[in-house]
């Protein structure tokens, strides 16, 4: 299992931040039945709180003044329970837009239980670019919401062949088969969307936000390839560019990018990795579950190894530097463990590794050749054994 750097909605506790700014962009909504619902308006990545308000009479409006064209969300967070898939709960969501300059933006959620389980809502904007946002959003959202349907309608079907176990284990088959097309989902939509529209920043900007880069790498290649002159002069197509880059210099077995950050006790890493044969660079977060389960079977393969030229070097992509601190000291990992502790946007490491998700690795060897990719702790220590042995 992976943890996947983005934004969604999450049923969770939380606590509310107030803060204020003067108007630049007009924001405003309506949400049925959503009063006493929290809304902030917040950076891409979600650090900076721009303003907020509370829904009051369905409704909400504010403007806040942001630093400069880009995208930011809308985020709700419940102060309420509400019923949701048979359950009663507290709830987070965030709704992408791209503000331009004296913007008026109108969002409205007229069933919020179809919202947050279908991403119903409508938005409507004086910005282009926001507008051609709105387009590819509602088109991922209709292609998901079609996919989820017919996959219920599969297993209503499926349900009623339970004693026969052949056309059972067929409609089993069909069902995977739709989780793997829900998780190419957002491929399909920008599929369908790049037709026509290349003159909109919307395209690199999804490609820079892409989990499969390295499974599709030539049609997002293509796809940017393909994009008009000016957007090829925007920063997002020198983003979605400079990660492909990065795809195709790690798939062919290129070089390790040098690593980044500093050691808890704030030495810089050195990149020196020549007194070792095997090099497992690894990449997690103190908020990452999967990332921390995996410690302690990682521990057993390093203890086994580490006479025999293997070492491990954790890469924290941790914004925070106490939350880092106190979970490596609870984990207490006997390798190298460094961290940038910046934004996530702003890692050098996320970029050059190309890192969509985490825990994220890559088994380099002493001169920094790149050997494997997320690699499972089993087949590393075969590959271990063989290599070292």
């Amino acid at each position: 299992m992976k943890v996947f750097i983005g934004i969604f909605y999450i049923l969770v506790g939380f606590s509310f931040a107030s803060c204020n700014s003067n108007p630049k962009i007009q924001i405003t909504g309506f949400i049925k039945d959503g009063d006493g619902v929290f809304v902030k308006i917040k950076s891409g990545n979600s650090e900076t709180c721009y303003d907020s308000t509370y829904v009051k009479n369905n409704k909400f409006i504010f403007s806040p003044q942001i630093p400069k064209k880009g995208f930011y969300h809308v985020g709700f967070y419940s102060t309420k329970p509400h019923m949701f898939d048979g359950d009663s709960v507290q709830w987070i969501s965030d709704i992408n837009f791209y503000a331009d300059d004296s913007d008026s933006i109108h969002i409205q959620i007229n069933d919020l239980t179809r919202y947050l389980e279908h991403t119903k809502y409508s938005l409507t904007s004086t910005s282009f670019t926001e507008r051609k946002l709105n387009d590819f959003e509602q088109l991922l959202a209709f292609k998901a919401d079609s996919l989820k349907q017919q996959k219920k309608e599969y297993e209503k079907i499926a349900d009623s062949f339970m004693g026969d176990p052949k056309r059972y284990s067929a409609y089993i088959d069909t069902l995977n088969g739709f989780d793997q097309k829900l998780a190419n989902s957002r491929k399909m939509a920008l599929n369908q969307f790049i037709k026509g529209n290349n003159n909109t920043i919307i395209v690199p900007y999804e490609i820079s936000r892409s989990s499969d880069l390295f499974d599709d790498y030539t049609f997002y290649k293509k796809t940017l390839d393909q994009q008009s002159q000016s957007v090829k002069q925007s920063s997002y197509y020198e983003d979605a560019l400079n990660l492909l880059k990065s795809v195709e210099k790690i798939s062919r077995g290129g070089h390790a990018s040098k690593l980044y950050g500093k050691d808890l006790n704030g030495h810089e890493f050195d990149n020196n990795f020549k007194n070792n044969k095997l090099i497992l660079v690894n990449f997690w977060a103190s908020w990452c579950v999967p990332c921390r389960e995996e410690i302690p079977e990682l521990k057993k393969v390093y203890s086994e190894f580490k006479n025999k030229g293997f070492d491990i070097v954790s890469v924290t992509i941790d914004e925070k530097y106490d939350r880092w601190k106190n979970v490596s000291e609870q984990e207490k990992m006997p390798w190298t463990n460094i961290g940038e502790i910046v934004d996530q946007f702003d890692s050098k490491n996320i970029k050059n590794f190309v890192v969509k998700s985490v825990p994220t690795n890559y088994l380099i060897s002493a001169d920094g050749k790149i050997l494997n990719r997320n690699i499972e702790v089993d087949s590393l220590r075969k590959m271990l054994k063989h290599r070292l042995l």
